[in-house]
Parts: structure tokens; C-alpha cells; sequence
């Protein structure tokens, strides 16, 4: 590795924090990113996730706003919106999300991002619009598309969230989190297992991840966070 770059800094942030779970390690990579290039938007983007997944997200957008400074990309404005989701700044987030849409509409990343913030508002109809989109702009199948409309007329939102898990549920965190959304918190659990088993990336935003909130109070919450590092 090339010590005196930058790129390969971040890139072993990314690396020490996703994957080794080793949260000192990745803090120090960032910085000294940063330090070996303050101008490098990539190493501010990367220090801003790894300081949300610390929960320190004042410090989080912080380095999120320098990186969108500095390069005004659709992804990293995207990015700045994901940590304001994760900061439960639900309608400053979806303002951010929005945005995007406006400025890049071939860019389609936000609508998952959109339909948790309205989600967690009860904002039940706008989050429906949202997941209808994202499954017109995935391509998802018309008749998978007119199912999920016969659930939310049927039983509002539970029944959409039902659609995401039935009758294949998804192998990722997302599952997880549509169970916590529905109550069935030993089912959660079951596919967080798994993800930690496969050392899924995503788990070091679990202790961010407000579709969590309800099976935050299990015990079986806390000692996954310990697994992972994160208490």
C-alpha cells in the first residue's frame, strides 16, 4: 500500500469499519485520509459515515456537508440525506431526497431512503407513493406493482410491508427491519443472525437505524451490539 495516499487511506476506513469491525482503526484511517488530503471529498464522505455509525452526528454531517462542498455529486448529496435520516431529521432528509430527484432524475437511489423517512413520520400514503416508485423505476413486474396496491387498500401500510417479505423475505437487513416494523421481533432477530453470520456490512448502522426502535429493548438488541463492537 501506498502509505502517502489518501485514497488508499479511505479505502482501508471503509475496509476497518464494514468489514474487520475494528472501529479505532478505521476512525485513525479517516483521519489520516484527511490529513494526507483535506481536499479529497471521498475521505470526508467516508469519515462522516464512520463518525454516524459512532453516533456522533453533529460531527457526522459536518464531514458530509464538506464532502458535498467539495464535489456536488448526486450520491454524495444522497449521502448527506442518509445521515439525516439517520439523525431522525425525517423532513430535513426527505428536502435532501427530494432535491436529488429534482436536480438528477435518472439518479434512483433515494426512493427506498424517502418511503423509511415518511415510514417513520406515519406518514403512511406518501411512503405508498414512494414504494410504488421504486418498484416502477427497479422494473418490478406490473402485477407485482397492482399487488402491493391491493395490500395498502386493504391494510394500509402493514399490508405493503408485507408484500417486501412475502413470500421470499429478503436475506439483508431490510427484512430485519420490515419484522421490527410489524411486530415479529423473534423473526427480526432470525434474519439478524444470519446477516451477522455473514458479516453483512450494513450492520454497523445498527445501532442508527431507526426501523430498529422497535426490538431496541430486547436483550437480544444489546448483545448484538456487542457482537459487532459497537458497545
Amino acid at each position: 500500500m501506498d502509505v502517502a495516499s489518501s485514497y488508499a487511506h479511505t479505502l482501508l476506513c471503509r475496509i476497518k469499519a464494514t468489514y474487520d469491525w475494528d472501529f479505532p482503526g478505521a476512525g485513525k484511517e479517516c483521519a489520516r485520509a484527511i490529513e494526507l488530503d483535506p481536499g479529497s471529498h471521498e475521505a470526508h464522505k467516508e469519515m462522516a459515515f464512520y463518525l454516524n455509525s459512532m453516533g456522533r452526528e453533529g460531527e457526522a454531517l459536518r464531514e458530509m456537508d464538506a464532502a458535498v462542498a467539495l464535489a456536488p455529486t448526486s450520491f454524495n448529496k444522497r449521502s448527506r440525506g442518509v445521515i439525516l435520516y439517520y439523525s431522525r431529521r425525517y423532513d430535513e432528509a426527505i428536502e435532501q431526497f427530494k432535491n436529488v430527484k429534482e436536480t438528477d432524475r435518472g439518479f434512483s437511489e433515494v426512493r427506498n431512503w424517502l418511503m423509511s423517512c415518511y415510514e417513520l413520520k406515519k406518514d403512511y400514503q406518501h411512503a405508498f407513493d414512494a414504494r410504488i416508485r421504486q418498484l416502477e423505476e427497479s422494473g418490478a413486474p406490473p402485477e407485482e406493482i397492482e399487488a402491493t396496491k391491493s395490500a395498502f387498500n386493504k391494510d394500509g401500510w402493514p399490508g405493503v410491508l408485507r408484500r417486501i417479505v412475502e413470500p421470499n423475505p429478503p436475506d439483508g437487513p431490510r427484512g430485519a427491519m420490515v419484522y421490527s416494523q410489524l411486530g415479529e421481533t423473534d423473526k427480526a432477530f432470525e434474519v439478524l443472525d444470519k446477516v451477522f453470520e455473514r458479516h453483512g456490512i450494513m450492520l454497523i448502522q445498527t445501532t442508527r437505524e431507526p426501523l430498529y426502535d422497535p426490538i431496541r429493548n430486547d436483550p437480544r438488541f444489546d448483545a448484538l451490539l456487542k457482537r459487532i463492537g459497537l458497545k
